[in-house]
């Protein structure tokens, strides 16, 4: 199994914002996170779409010969807030912020399917009759 990682640092999209888009796309095939960004109206889409392409791209270049990878795992952290002021009412200034974040994709070329045999492994407590 190949995996593939692409971190973008500073996008400037609320975090809360990017989660939503994250958790649509979270555990899908490349197509079809590619058809929810598209379909979507958030403007983080550009930051989802810019980082799928470039880790698939490194997922070709490790020598995966899949042609639709999969999405393992998108992570969304906080990033820095830049702070702004304006003029306000009365010659206050009122505090703006704008808020960033670090979105984290991981891909991978195939996806990994519990099989029954496993599931039926793991050990349960044994039960006593009653007689």
């Amino acid at each position: 199994m190949i995996k593939a990682t692409t971190t973008i640092k500073y996008a400037k999209v609320a975090p809360k914002k990017a989660m939503l888009l994250a958790n649509a796309i979270r555990h899908k095939s490349v197509s079809q996170s590619l058809w929810i960004i598209k379909s979507s109206a958030l403007r983080c889409g550009e930051y989802f779409n810019h980082a799928i392409t470039n880790t698939s791209a490194a997922l070709k270049d490790k020598g995966s010969v899949t042609t639709d990878p999969f999405i393992i795992d998108v992570q969304i952290n906080k990033g820095p807030v830049f702070k702004r002021f304006r003029s306000g009412s009365r010659g206050y200034g009122n505090k703006y912020t704008h808020k960033t974040s670090n979105i984290t994709l991981t891909l991978s070329d195939n996806r990994r399917i519990i099989n029954k045999t496993e599931k039926d492994s793991v050990k349960k407590p044994l039960l006593k009759d009653k007689e």
